[in-house]
């Protein structure tokens, strides 16, 4: 039978209550310790935003130093005068200054890599680390002097070897340390030709004179007549290479005055014209319409240009058709003269001896014209120089610096 009794659903009732009870109490405890592990969580999130507020701080500062660092040695690498590059393993510019990277614009088509100057290249190749090598470069058709150094450098994280190479320019030193043996040489020279050309001149002098008595004695006997023509002609011949000498070595103080350079090369072609039409050689003009000023001795200035057209002219008579091209142009400082013939030309190996004393290709020359010529435009503050192509012609430039009118 059902239980009656009325306390029963009262009881149940309350535990009921108990059990509900139980477990609000449960789910305050645990949403209290949420809470307290939520706001732990925040404190944990805001101290790891202001620790990571201050690590990007100190990130920024470190960059913003980097950079500084960065800034101050790409300025430093930058007032360097000296060509300095930086190349990887495989010889390619990974780093380059202003200097090193006029140098690859002048020397190279490509740009990239130092291997396209066989000059450093071949150092490269074969040596790790290089102090003071001496190279010759040729820079926009002018042949330049550097002293070449590598360094090699500790590999880095990837594992890339790295080598600085840099390149000091020497030319004006080299330039002046030629200048100053030709003059210590000219000195010695002089001396020795001017005791010779005393001791010789003399019996020159008595040679030349008894032949020319000869001459005069022997009219009436045509084959001894030849030889005492013979005889005169040699010692003029001899006394010509001694007064030559003597010309070269002695002092030469030139006068140096603006001039038109177009009116002092005229003069000098009008001169010797009549001796390349006798010999059937063309000579072309090509001279800027404007004059072009220089500081220079008109009389030295003109046997430089005698002197070089006529070796031309010699060159040219072994041809047919020779041309001879006389042209002048300029640029902001400088005025330049070139003369080019279509002759055989200049052996390569024999270019750094043709400005050498004594130095001659022609028979019966004695060397001295372009040694002259050279000396005359170290007195100039001038430079010349033969760029000519074997089996082409030669061709020499003179350069002087441009002056006011």
């Amino acid at each position: 039978m059902p239980d009656k009794n009325p306390n029963t659903g009262t009881i149940e009732a309350e535990k009921n209550k108990l059990s509900l009870e139980k477990a609000f109490n449960v789910f305050l405890e645990q949403s209290t310790k949420l809470e307290q592990s939520h706001n732990e969580l925040k404190e944990k999130l805001r101290e790891a935003q202001l620790d990571l507020a201050d690590k990007n701080r100190e990130l920024a500062l470190k960059i913003s130093e980097i950079g500084r660092i960065k800034e101050k040695l790409s300025g430093i690498l930058e007032s360097i005068t000296d060509a300095v590059f930086l190349i990887d393993s495989e010889d390619k510019v990974d780093i380059a200054n202003k200097a090193a990277i006029d140098i690859l614009n002048t020397v190279t088509d490509e740009k990239k890599t130092i291997l396209d100057m066989p000059e450093i290249a071949g150092y490269l190749k074969t040596h790790d680390a290089i102090k003071d090598a001496d190279i010759e470069i040729s820079v926009a058709k002018e042949t330049r002097y550097y002293m070449l150094s590598v360094i090699p450098m500790s590999r880095d994280e990837n594992n890339l070897k790295y080598r600085v190479v840099s390149l000091k320019d020497v030319t004006e030193k080299r330039n002046l340390q030629r200048k100053v043996s030709r003059e210590s040489r000219m000195s010695a020279l002089g001396k020795v030709a001017a005791s010779v050309a005393h001791e010789i001149r003399n019996p020159l002098g008595a040679i030349e004179g008894f032949a020319m008595l000869l001459e005069r004695d022997l009219k009436d006997n045509p084959a001894s007549l030849k030889l005492a023509s013979r005889t005169v002609y040699a010692a003029r011949q001899l006394n010509s290479v001694v007064s030559n000498l003597l010309n070269y070595t002695r002092e030469l103080r030139p006068s140096l005055y603006p001039h038109d350079i177009n009116a002092i090369i005229t003069e000098a072609i009008d001169f010797i014209r009549p001796m390349a039409e006798d010999r059937k050689i063309t000579l072309e003009i090509e001279l800027e319409e404007k004059p072009l000023t220089a500081a220079i001795d008109t009389v030295q200035f003109r046997q430089v240009i005698t002197n070089l057209v006529t070796n031309a002219i010699d060159e040219c008579t072994v041809i047919e058709n020779g041309r001879i091209k006389i042209r002048s142009y300029y640029d902001e400082t400088h005025i330049f003269i070139e003369i080019s013939d279509n002759g055989p030309g200049i052996a390569e190996n024999k270019k750094k001896q043709i400005f050498e004393p004594f130095f001659t290709m022609k028979e019966g020359g004695i060397g001295l014209g372009l040694a002259l010529c050279q000396r005359i435009m170290d007195l100039h503050d001038g430079e010349i120089t033969e760029t000519g192509i074997e089996g082409k012609g030669a061709c020499f430039i003179i350069k002087l610096k441009k002056a006011e009118a």
